[in-house]
Parts: structure tokens; C-alpha cells; sequence
């Protein structure tokens, strides 16, 4: 973003101290700390299944939003929740039984390597 930055001392010292901590705050914790997070979830499970976890995202915005900023959701925004939700439901317990973890698979080499070829 720096060369989009003309001006950017002058901005820095124009603006009052509370504003600079408030986009220096907002640049450390929700956007570094997320990126920590979300490695260590993928280290400790299957990258498919965890991403499936995003779609709670929305929900849980929509349940802050209510309870600290007493913004009233909308019919629609319950059902795009409700839909989300069942989603990573229906992915994390179903989609979960198709999965043969821990069986051999048998490969025939010679077919390998006629695709290779």
C-alpha cells in the first residue's frame, strides 16, 4: 500500500493520536491475529473440512452486531444464517461418513505410467 501512500506523513501527523492507534489496531489485531489463527486451526485439521468453519463467520457477525450494537437482524439475514449454518452441518456430519479414512488402495503402477506418458 505504500505507493498509494502520498501524503501519508502529513495525514499521520495531521490526525489525532486516538485515530492513528484506532487503523494501527485494526491493521495488528484483526488482520495479523486472524492470519495467526487460521494457521494454527489448519495445523490442527484437514484443510477441506476446516474451511467448511468460514461460513460460520457471518453468523457470529450477525450475533455481535446484535448483541453489542443492538442492530435488530433482518427475516432475510436469519435465513442466509440459517442456510450457512446448516451447510457446515451438513457438510461436517454427513459429508464426513462418504470418507474411507485409513483404507489401502491398491495402485497399479503400469497405468500410472501410461497417463504419465
Amino acid at each position: 500500500m505504500l505507493p498509494f501512500g502520498n501524503g501519508l506523513m502529513h495525514t499521520v501527523r495531521a490526525a489525532p493520536a486516538s485515530a492513528t492507534l484506532a487503523v494501527v489496531y485494526l491493521g495488528i489485531f484483526p488482520g495479523a491475529l486472524a492470519y495467526v489463527a487460521w494457521a494454527y486451526v489448519l495445523s490442527h485439521g484437514a484443510a477441506g473440512r476446516t474451511a467448511t468453519l468460514l461460513y460460520v463467520i457471518p453468523i457470529v457477525a450477525i450475533g455481535i452486531a446484535w448483541i453489542w450494537l443492538g442492530e435488530v437482524p433482518r427475516p432475510i439475514s436469519l435465513v442466509g444464517g440459517a442456510v450457512a449454518l446448516g451447510g457446515v452441518v451438513l457438510v461436517n456430519t454427513v459429508g464426513k461418513k462418504g470418507v474411507g479414512k485409513g483404507k489401502l488402495v491398491e495402485v497399479d503402477n503400469s497405468s500410472i505410467m501410461k497417463v504419465c506418458v
